[in-house]
């Protein structure tokens, strides 16, 4: 083998490695944050209501890119699979599950996308949980089942989620979605994600695959990506400056 193709082999290898340890960590993370959810005496009623809520919420906030067919994609991916509801705790059980072999298989800026992804997941999950912490402590409205509405989750995040936590929730997301650009704009990662549908299935994480194509998809299709991603950042920061 020639020297060049062995050091293509061996950069490849380098940048591999890097990636799979901020996987890994971002995994661990993700683990203990999902064993404390599904805890018997954890609140998971009031996590369910937020949840809830803050889907609605977004869903209204950004009806007018949703009734758009070339950027539906983009936020149905946002909405589903990023702020969904428990969809990404069985996927990142999963993926703990084939990790040595997604790291054989997928290239580098793969698993960093993958790991930014689940580093948003799990700091969205973090907050998310602190509010139903506080919102199960809160006398005013005991009951897991009451009426979430505006002024209540005001109150519940200001009790519970300090600002810069929420601005930098927006910054991961905003990054996320510029990643997922520009990986969407190397067709060959692309093609090699079509390719890899029946292998990873076998490998046991087609989920996961299923995940990263149809990011990669959502905002190949959308004309005007950083638009949109612009349009997500003011958005979200003008909810921000409300909630505080």
């Amino acid at each position: 083998m020639k020297p060049s193709k062995l050091n293509w082999f061996a950069r490849r290898a380098e940048l591999n490695s890097t990636a799979a340890r901020r996987l890994l960590a971002s995994l661990e993370k993700n683990r203990k944050l999902n064993q404390k959810l599904l805890s018997i005496s954890w609140p998971l009623q009031e996590f369910k209501l937020i949840q809830a809520w803050q889907q609605q919420r977004m869903s209204n906030d950004y009806a007018d890119f949703s009734e758009q067919p070339d950027y539906q994609p983009a936020v149905n991916f946002f909405l589903q699979e990023l702020y969904g509801d428990f969809s990404f705790i069985d996927r990142n059980q999963d993926l703990h599950k084939v990790y040595p072999v997604m790291v054989k298989l997928l290239p580098a800026t793969m698993l960093d996308t993958l790991t930014d992804a689940l580093t948003f997941q799990a700091h969205s999950l973090k907050l998310d949980m602190q509010m139903a912490e506080a919102k199960h402590q809160d006398q005013s409205q005991s009951s897991a089942s009451a009426k979430m509405d505006l002024e209540h989750y005001i109150k519940i995040n200001r009790d519970a989620v300090l600002q810069q936590h929420r601005r930098r929730q927006v910054g991961q997301v905003v990054s996320l979605g510029k990643a997922l650009v520009k990986a969407a704009e190397h067709r060959m990662l692309l093609r090699l994600l079509k390719m890899m549908r029946l292998p990873a299935k076998s490998a046991g994480f087609g989920q996961l695959h299923e995940f990263l194509e149809n990011g990669l998809s959502a905002f190949k299709k959308m004309p005007d990506a950083g638009y949109f991603l612009n349009t997500v950042e003011q958005r979200e920061t003008a909810f921000i400056d409300k909630l505080y």
